[in-house]
């Protein structure tokens, strides 16, 4: 029988694993920026909801307590002070509030005392948070 010493038929070729990783290269390329850019948007609307519910707090407790509470925006987190508590919330990495240093106060009757609009930009766009006059809450646009 002349075989020989190099024939090996339980594994792969060197040609076959490379094609493999070619093949796993480019898929990784297609579909990790994407990835990448969904957890930037949940980011985004976690922070969104998690200041929300931290101005509805802070309109409750001018409501029903005599105490002045606010939020402090800055640039890259919102201090919440209070009933000599301060609390920081950082926002997402890649969202920057554009607005200047303004704070959100609400009078004892509920409504905002100075109504504005708040502009965040991030990579998978542009977000404004609008305090409108009344008691409403903010509500957020998307572009």
């Amino acid at each position: 029988m002349g075989t020989s010493a190099m024939k090996n038929d339980k594994g792969f070729t060197l040609l076959e694993l490379l094609f493999v990783l070619l093949v796993l290269s480019v898929v990784s390329v297609i579909v990790l920026p994407s990835l990448f850019q969904t957890l930037a948007k949940q980011e985004a609307k976690h922070f969104f909801q998690l200041f929300e519910s931290d101005a509805f707090l802070t309109q409750n407790k001018s409501l029903y307590t005599p105490t002045n509470d606010r939020i402090l925006m800055d640039r890259h987190h919102y201090v919440i002070s209070g009933d000599g508590k301060v609390l920081i919330r950082n926002y997402p990495n890649d969202l920057d509030l554009t607005s200047e240093k303004i704070r959100i106060r609400f009078s004892l009757s509920g409504t905002i005392v100075e109504p504005t609009t708040y502009r965040f930009i991030s990579q998978s766009g542009v977000y404004k948070v609008i305090f409108p006059f009344g008691k409403g809450r903010f509500y957020l646009e998307e572009s």
